[in-house]
């Protein structure tokens, strides 16, 4: 099985590109965030015609960028789980979690929270809140028991000082190390432990982008299928894909 998550920034605008790239890398099952379309909007029809189901929980408000799940034909179809955080501090598409066969998947989009309009110590507090809201959920729904995978973009630096203008902090890389203290596994740091960086994100173009904000965390049953993971450089705009490649998954 072949897993992928990807920032998109529009589907609408960067159809063509999704396209050519479900037609080379053939996953089997994707994450996609900052969607930018309704749900109405959403091009089922399209994917459907390249062999793909989908689900979309679409932006909800101005500021909001909204999720989808794609899979393939092949597998079972998407049942949807969850759209959005039980929580006060999590109103927004920033999560959808769906059943497709027997793997629960996620994607999600953490808040960045914008220092420009809250201040860096505002926008940390409303990432780690999410976070935190994310983590009571995925306990209280018992998803590391499962076969679980949490995809998408979690705005942590999960590997080094977290000094990107200021607007990050330890305090996130600590939310996210409870979340995976539950019993998931970062998959690209497994299949590269001390190497290879994987930066998947960054403005300026280069060679590898400037941070890993976007990651596929396994639960313990998936990490123990791992194969490989990479960040798929060759369809990089603003953020590259994660892809994670699977072996003996039970659908």
């Amino acid at each position: 099985m072949r897993i992928g998550t990807s920032s998109v920034r529009s589907i609408r605008k960067r159809l063509p590109a999704i396209l050519r790239w479900l037609a080379e890398r053939r996953p089997d099952i994707v994450a996609l965030q900052k969607i930018s379309a309704p749900e109405a909007a959403f091009p089922t029809r399209v994917l459907e015609g390249v062999g793909y189901y989908s689900a979309a929980f679409g932006p909800t408000c101005r500021t909001d960028y909204g999720v989808a799940v794609l899979s393939r034909r092949e597998l079972p179809k998407p049942e949807v789980r969850f759209r959005g955080l039980p929580c006060p501090e999590a109103n927004g598409a920033r999560l959808l979690t769906v059943d497709v066969g027997e793997v629960r998947f996620s994607s999600i989009y953490a808040p960045f929270g914008n220092p420009r309009k809250y201040g860096n110590e505002q926008a940390i507090e409303r990432r780690v809140a999410w976070l935190r809201c994310l983590r009571t959920h995925v306990r209280e729904q018992g998803y590391a028991e499962r076969q679980s995978l949490l995809c998408g973009d979690f705005n942590v630096i999960p590997d080094d000082a977290p000094t990107r203008g200021g607007a990050y902090s330890e305090r996130e890389q600590h939310e996210l190390t409870r979340l995976c203290e539950l019993g998931f596994v970062d998959l690209y740091r497994r299949a590269h432990p001390g190497k290879k960086a994987g930066f998947n994100f960054g403005f300026q173009f280069a060679e590898e982008g400037t941070s890993r904000l976007h990651l596929v965390l396994g639960s313990a049953r998936l990490a123990n299928c791992l194969r490989d993971a990479w960040v798929d450089l060759d369809y990089r705009t603003e953020a590259a894909p994660v892809v994670v490649d699977l072996d003996g998954v039970t659908t």
